[in-house]
């Protein structure tokens, strides 16, 4: 009993504070990566695509669009349960449903745009509550 008194008073209000605010910056920090590490893969995938479709590969560009596709799906599906556990149910659900469709309908460019679309509407969202927070 006398440890947990000694850990709980361990921390002054000052360093509580700053451990709030450290966490805070961590979790703003990985948000921002995973949003980006989710558009280096959308990018990747178009680039890819394209040039196989350009030099004629029309197998190897929808194999590209549809990996590209996949991995922001799997992304996609981390964050839809994250936001179920807040409760919280967005579009991240129809984004996901509209991508799952393209794919089983064998339309892979399709579903890269829709992840193409869903992946940079969060790195907008994400500039601008950085804004809003400076302003």
């Amino acid at each position: 009993m006398k440890n947990r008194d000694q850990a709980s008073s361990a921390l002054t209000p000052g360093a509580e504070k700053q451990a709030v605010k450290f966490t805070a910056t961590l979790i703003s920090f990985y948000t921002m990566l995973y949003d980006r590490i989710l558009v280096l893969f959308a990018v990747a995938g178009l680039a890819t695509g394209v040039v196989f479709w350009w030099f004629g590969l029309q197998n190897y560009a929808e194999l590209s669009w549809g990996v590209a596709t996949v991995s922001v799906l799997l992304g996609l599906f981390v964050q839809i349960i994250e936001s179920l556990r807040k409760g919280d149910v967005g579009l991240a659900v129809v984004a996901a449903l509209s991508m799952a469709a393209a794919l089983a309908f064998a339309q892979p460019l399709a579903g890269y745009v829709v992840a193409l679309l869903y992946v940079g509407g969060h790195i907008f969202e994400y500039f601008a509550q950085g804004r809003g927070t400076k302003e």
